[in-house]
């Protein structure tokens, strides 16, 4: 069996609009599958993303650090800008 992949929109429950004809003689007997695309760019794709990517840290044992080891590796970071050129960069905030 020959397969062919055309993109289309449903106009009612029973009738695909295909975006380009099928080169298949007329009333030709298919069998028809469909997939709806993943929308692009929406915010549901980009916190589905996020939800998927949280559960496979979470899956894998990942500890995020916490908000006193983030400013602890800023603020060496900022040590070693401060070392190699004698300013000093306090924290904003603090």
């Amino acid at each position: 069996m020959k397969s062919i992949k055309v993109r289309g929109t449903l106009v009612s429950p029973q009738v695909v609009r295909l975006q380009e004809p099928l080169p298949l003689p007329e009333g030709a007997e298919v069998e028809v599958w469909v997939e709806t695309p993943q929308a692009r760019g929406s915010l549901q794709l980009m916190l589905a993303t996020l939800e998927k990517i949280h559960a496979q840290l979470e899956a894998s044992g990942h500890i995020p650090p916490t908000a006193e080891e983030v400013l602890a590796r800023i603020e060496n970071e900022r040590a070693s800008w401060e070392e190699s050129n004698g300013a000093e960069a306090p924290l904003s905030g603090q």
